[in-house]
């Protein structure tokens, strides 16, 4: 069997533990508050497992952050009338208008214009739902596809 040894800490470092575990546990509802000083802070003085625990809560929180940006995704739908082909174009850029993604898909046995534009549609929204973006802002030139 291994042995347990008790440790004393000074006050102060045993309130900011206190302060540290009130994060880890409400690490979800004020994942913003928690400054880069204090982070650095506990990382020295609570030692090397902190750290593992830090590194993982802000990795979390980077994800996060790129989560909770707003997005865009542009979509359009083109229709060939005369083959029943139709493609969907979709670019989907960051807050900052950086492309995340683009995409063409050609699709055949399409019968009218409005399922061409839907479809692009559908495929913008099922995208923002597998990248799990958070905050989409959908535009599209088809006024009728925007309002369903």
């Amino acid at each position: 069997t291994g042995s347990y040894q008790s440790t004393q800490v000074a006050p102060d470092v045993e309130k900011e533990l206190k302060q540290w575990t009130i994060y880890s546990e409400n690490a979800l509802l004020q994942w913003n508050s928690l400054s880069l000083v204090k982070v650095a802070f506990s990382a020295v003085n609570f030692g090397p497992y902190r750290e593992i625990e830090i590194e993982e809560y802000t990795r979390k929180k980077s994800v996060m952050e790129k989560k909770l940006q707003t997005s865009s995704i542009n979509f359009d739908g083109a229709y060939n009338e005369s083959q029943n082909h139709s493609a969907s174009g979709i670019v989907a850029k960051d807050a900052e208008g950086k492309v995340l993604l683009s995409c063409l898909e050609i699709h055949n046995d399409i019968t009218f214009a409005f399922a061409a534009e839907a479809i692009a549609c559908w495929k913008a929204v099922q995208i923002g739902v597998e990248k799990e973006w958070l905050s989409i802002i959908f535009e599209g030139d088809s006024l009728a596809i925007i309002k369903k």
